[in-house]
């Protein structure tokens, strides 16, 4: 959105009319008599002005190629920053642009979807892409393929992925970026941590962090008697590893205190594995597990 740019406008901007008459627009009559409205340069002056201000306090700068800067201006208005459109996903380790692959984060692509690659080698490959297929290059999306449109404090929202659902990524430069040219850094500036696929709060369950950390916890049963390995299925597999695990006997009534010791030789990202000892009845365990 941007004012009237060719040869035919004037320099200046027009003066308002000292007395508005406040009527609505008509089509006319000309077999009554009655003439079309005609608007006039201010009318068009204040069209003009009041979307270019909204522009200009979203966040934006009035670009006449771009036809959708009303649009995200006021989306930036209402959340508070200055928001891109959604991505499907966002990279967790480098991705080949030439050939992106057919799965992102743990999501099978479909061609068109939006993702970020915020984690490259070359900062300046950064940005937003379309994914066009698992062996076809990807391309910049049209909405931040300039610096103008992909500026420093943009914020992407991600809604899918094993790691990344549900966060926003900023780009932290400072100054002028340009495209395939700056190097693009981000933060994750989470706010949607406690909501959606991001947790669960049953009594087994689970919290993701940001930057792909999962505290996990939930209660399962020991066998009385002899001692045991008992392996605890866990809510959710951490993508990656099970760091570490702490059971605590909850049992109530008459009997021996169980001893448990966490075995990570024996556990896995999907269950974590307890030696029992020492119970005289079946009992009950919680369990807390860290991992990513």
């Amino acid at each position: 959105m941007e004012r009237y740019n060719l040869s035919a406008g004037s320099a200046s901007a027009p003066i308002a009319p000292s007395a508005p008459t406040n009527k609505f627009f008509t089509v006319g009559n000309p077999g009554g008599g009655t003439p079309a409205t005609i608007p006039g340069e201010w009318w068009f002056h204040m069209l003009t002005e009041e979307i270019r201000a909204v522009i200009i306090e979203g966040g934006l700068t009035p670009d006449h190629t771009v036809l959708t800067q009303l649009r995200d201006a006021i989306k930036n208005i209402v959340k508070g920053g200055d928001y891109k459109d959604s991505v499907r996903v966002a990279s967790t380790t480098a991705i080949n642009l030439a050939a992106p692959g057919a799965n992102i984060d743990g999501v099978a692509m479909v061609a068109g979807d939006r993702f970020l690659e915020k984690d490259n080698a070359t900062l300046a490959n950064r940005g937003i892409y379309i994914w066009n297929g698992a062996a076809v290059p990807a391309t910049r999306a049209l909405d931040s393929d300039t610096g103008a449109e992909l500026n420093g404090g943009a914020i992407i929202p991600v809604t899918e992925g094993t790691v990344n659902a549900d966060t926003n990524w900023q780009i932290t430069n400072d100054g002028v970026v340009v495209i395939g040219t700056t190097g693009l850094t981000f933060a994750c500036i989470e706010t949607k941590l406690f909501t959606g696929t991001n947790q669960s709060l049953a009594t087994n369950g689970y919290q993701k962090f940001p930057g792909g950390l999962i505290i996990q916890w939930g209660t399962d049963t020991f066998a009385a008697g002899t001692p045991a390995n008992k392996a605890a299925t866990l809510p959710i597999t951490y993508p990656t590893s099970l760091l570490m695990a702490i059971g605590v006997d909850r049992t109530i009534g008459a009997q021996t205190t169980v001893s448990l010791s966490w075995r990570p030789d024996l556990s896995s990202t999907s269950q974590a594995t307890f030696s029992t000892a020492d119970g005289t009845t079946t009992g009950i365990f919680s369990f807390v597990t860290i991992g990513y």
